[in-house]
């Protein structure tokens, strides 16, 4: 299976120091979709889960 999509994890113990990022693959290469930094109200397991979602075979890294 190729991999179509990569998330990136910079972990922290608070929502509010994590950042995450997403990149999928296009037929030019890797192009960052989202960057952010999370919060009380976007929590990283919410967003993680609904970026794994979306693509079939995806690096969690």
């Amino acid at each position: 299976m190729r991999v179509k999509a990569i998330i990136g994890v910079d972990c922290a113990t608070q929502p509010h120091k994590i950042g995450l990022a997403r990149a999928t693959v296009t037929p030019d290469g890797w192009r960052v979709q989202d960057a952010m930094v999370c919060s009380a109200s976007d929590l990283p397991e919410d967003r993680i889960a609904g970026w794994l979602e979306e693509e079939d075979a995806t690096l969690l890294a």
